[in-house]
C-alpha cells in the first residue's frame, strides 16, 4: 500500500513539474515571438523599407506596443517592460527606465515575488543613478526582504546586500 501511495505521489509530482515547464516554455515562446515581431516591424530592409530607427526611438515604440498590446497578459507585459526598462537604463534614459520599471512593478506585485524583487532591484539602480539614494536604499531593502522570504531568492539577495553597501 505504501508503495502505491509513493508511486501516485511521484506521478503527481512529475505531472505538476511538467505543467510548470510547459507554462514557462510557452511564456518564453510568447516573449521571443513578441520581440521578433518588434524587430521585424523596424527592419530597414523589410517590406516597408524605413530608414534605420534610432535605438531610443525603437525602445519608445516598443514600450508603447507592449503597454497597448499586452494589457491582458500581465506576466508577459511585466517581463518585457522590465527588459525595456533595463535597456533604457543602459542608454542613460533614466526617466523612461523609471516609468517602465515602475509599471512592471505594478504588474509583478500580484505575480511572482522573485520577479518582483528583480524589478525592484532594477528600479533601485535607476534611483541610485538619479541621486535618489534614500529611495535606492529603501528599494534594495524591500527586494532583499522579498528574497529572504521566498525560497530560491537567497543567492540573488547577495546582490541587494552589495547594492546597500554602495549607498
Amino acid at each position: 500500500m505504501a508503495a502505491l501511495v509513493l508511486a501516485v505521489g511521484y506521478v503527481l509530482t512529475l505531472n505538476t513539474q511538467n505543467q510548470r515547464i510547459r507554462a514557462e516554455r510557452d511564456r518564453a515562446e510568447r516573449v521571443t515571438g513578441f520581440l521578433v515581431d518588434l524587430f521585424q516591424a523596424n527592419d530597414p530592409f523589410g517590406p516597408t523599407r524605413r530608414d534605420t530607427t534610432r535605438l531610443a526611438d525603437f525602445l519608445a515604440q516598443s514600450s508603447a506596443r507592449v503597454e497597448a498590446e499586452l494589457q491582458g497578459q500581465p506576466s508577459l507585459q511585466a517581463a518585457l517592460l522590465t527588459a525595456l526598462g533595463r535597456a533604457n537604463h543602459g542608454l542613460g534614459d533614466l526617466p523612461a527606465a523609471r516609468r517602465l520599471l515602475e509599471r512592471a512593478v505594478e504588474q509583478r506585485v500580484a505575480l511572482s515575488p522573485l520577479d518582483l524583487a528583480t524589478t525592484v532591484t532594477e528600479l533601485a539602480g535607476v534611483a541610485h543613478r538619479q541621486g535618489r539614494l534614500d529611495e535606492a536604499d529603501s528599494m534594495n531593502r524591500e527586494a532583499l526582504a522579498i528574497r529572504q522570504r521566498t525560497r530560491g531568492g537567497e543567492t540573488a539577495a547577495i546582490g541587494n546586500l552589495a547594492n546597500l553597501g554602495l549607498i
